[in-house]
């Protein structure tokens, strides 16, 4: 898939769109240790850095940018966001479902 690895897909609830994206423990991978930011490119080359927090009990977060990344893109609830890792530790978002 041009050097590109599913890390993870993710169809959004409400909570992900007024909060913070969780991201689905089985499924990711590739994801920064601990609390680093990771970058992320639109299928138009814009970047977001988007922070993975871990909380207690291992559940993890996309913070920091995500939230201005809903208000400028406005996915809607039940979209599905496709996230691949690339190189250098660059991940590449899918088109959303809308």
């Amino acid at each position: 898939m041009n050097g590109r690895e599913l890390s993870f897909k993710k169809k959004l609830s409400s909570t992900d769109l007024t909060r913070n994206l969780e991201i689905p423990r089985s499924r990711a991978r590739h994801l920064p240790a601990g609390n680093q930011t990771m970058r992320v490119l639109e299928q138009n080359g814009r970047p977001w850095h988007f922070k993975c927090s871990r909380r207690r009990g291992g559940r993890r977060y996309l913070t920091d940018q995500w939230r201005d990344f809903v208000r400028t893109v406005t996915p809607r609830k039940g979209d599905i966001l496709r996230f691949y890792y690339s190189a250098a530790d660059v991940f590449r978002l899918d088109p959303l479902a809308l």
